[in-house]
């Protein structure tokens, strides 16, 4: 790729890779996280897309946000699957 002339964009093939590449990292880098999967876009019936077209998928996992009220610095989430726990820091 010629960084210099280089637009910005990505080719469908160029951003798999890229998103292989990330999900590959955030795998053996956050253990405790849930994988990212790589999902094809939905299938049009007259159409067959080809297999470079999708996108990134991160599901099981929510992130909450603090009330106004409550200082992020003082408080940290855990999710234990079953109910909300806040551990002060």
């Amino acid at each position: 790729m010629d960084v210099l002339h280089w637009d910005g964009t990505l080719s469908a093939k160029d951003f798999r890779i890229g998103a292989f590449a990330f999900a590959q990292k955030w795998e053996s880098r956050n253990l405790a996280f849930p994988p990212w999967s790589w999902l094809p876009c939905p299938k049009h019936p007259w159409l067959a897309p080809p297999k470079e077209e999708g996108y990134l998928s991160l599901e099981k996992i929510c992130i909450s946000r603090p009330n106004e009220e409550e200082d992020i610095d003082q408080i940290s989430q855990i999710d234990t699957g079953e109910e909300e726990t806040y551990h002060m820091q």
